[in-house]
């Protein structure tokens, strides 16, 4: 039987004393690992800093499950002492307050749902064509049309009957698809539904929003609404965006070269809403990612991120916006502001 891998990293370190607490020689290779290097000890003053903010000792009224030694457990009172002090302070009052009434509970429902993801795997949707965290799908379809499909998607085909086409259930579809006038593809979401000849486009289909780009020819769009249907064309480099309540929100014009720009490995960001970014990359990051305060996952964000390094690129997107991204475990990533 191998023994398990020596903890490499304060996060690493976190668990292992976690999970063992009584582990007396665990613990004296702990307050060597600290002792030896001073970027040790400032990674083990960041990962108890965020253990303190996400309420997990004072703002429960628990006792810290660590067995801290001296040096590790004067950093993590003085993690503690932080977090008292900001409550005091004005500037900062609004930021704790929402640490101490969500931060706990947070961090109790992202642990739930990490056991429950290692215990059961990733749920895969329901569809003709579906994909897994981080897979991206390459489908052909039965008229011949190319479908490829981001991570955590789902697609059916339309009845017999309807004509040529699909629904899009779940997630993110570019499609090139085969020119015939006489039949022409649909593409259908909840809130519109996009009518084409032959021609390449992307089509996502997210819980609170649907959004149509095109990357060469033309596409007609309806949009499904209380106040009716909106008939729009849309061209190369043109992209609309619509609301899960089906009300109209915003439209606009990209390098066409950037339509689908996932297919490249990259997620570029233009003025998006932090929260709508994280949750892409959520799509391709095994694991569980918590974005904690509605202040932070409104933040406008602009960049290019790199979706080959999923947590990477949630420390860049956090770093962007004077943010914290913790890896709590090889599976967590916490986002706090700082």
């Amino acid at each position: 039987m191998n023994e398990p891998s020596e903890p490499v990293s304060a996060s690493e370190w976190l668990v292992a004393l976690t999970d063992n607490p009584q582990d007396s020689d665990l613990k004296a290779r702990f307050e060597i690992w600290h002792a030896l290097r001073s970027e040790n000890a400032r990674a083990w003053e960041e990962t108890t800093r965020m253990y303190a903010l996400l309420g997990r000792t004072r703002d429960a009224g628990l006792t810290d499950p660590l067995p801290l030694g001296r040096s590790a457990g004067r950093l993590s009172e003085e993690a503690g002492r932080r977090s008292e002090r900001s409550r005091g302070g004005r500037s900062s009052r609004r930021r704790t307050v929402r640490t101490g009434r969500f931060g706990f509970a947070a961090a109790a429902l992202a642990a739930c749902a990490a056991l429950l993801f290692l215990v059961l795997g990733p749920i895969t949707p329901a569809g003709d064509y579906t994909t897994r965290t981080a897979e991206i799908g390459t489908f052909t379809l039965p008229d011949g049309s190319t479908l490829k499909l981001a991570p955590k998607g789902a697609v059916a085909l339309l009845p017999e009957g309807q004509g040529r086409g699909i629904r899009l259930l779940e997630g993110t579809a570019y499609l090139d698809v085969n020119h015939d006038p006489d039949n022409p593809f649909r593409v259908v979401t909840e809130d519109l539904e996009v009518t084409v000849l032959g021609t390449r486009f992307e089509v996502r289909s997210w819980e609170k929003l649907s959004e149509v780009a095109v990357r060469e020819g033309a596409v007609a769009v309806t949009e499904r609404s209380g106040s009716g249907r909106h008939d729009t064309i849309l061209k190369a480099g043109d992209w609309l965006r619509i609301s899960g309540e089906g009300t109209r929100s915003e439209h606009g014009k990209i390098p066409p070269e950037q339509v689908a720009d996932w297919l490249s490995g990259k997620i570029i960001a233009r003025d998006r809403p932090v929260g709508e970014v994280v949750d892409e990359l959520r799509t391709y990051y095994t694991g569980v990612v918590v974005l904690q305060g509605d202040a932070l996952a409104a933040q406008p964000l602009t960049g290019v991120f790199n979706l080959a390094n999923p947590q990477a690129a949630l420390r860049a997107v956090a770093s962007s916006q004077g943010a914290k991204a913790y890896s709590l475990t090889p599976w967590m990533t916490v986002m706090i502001a700082d």
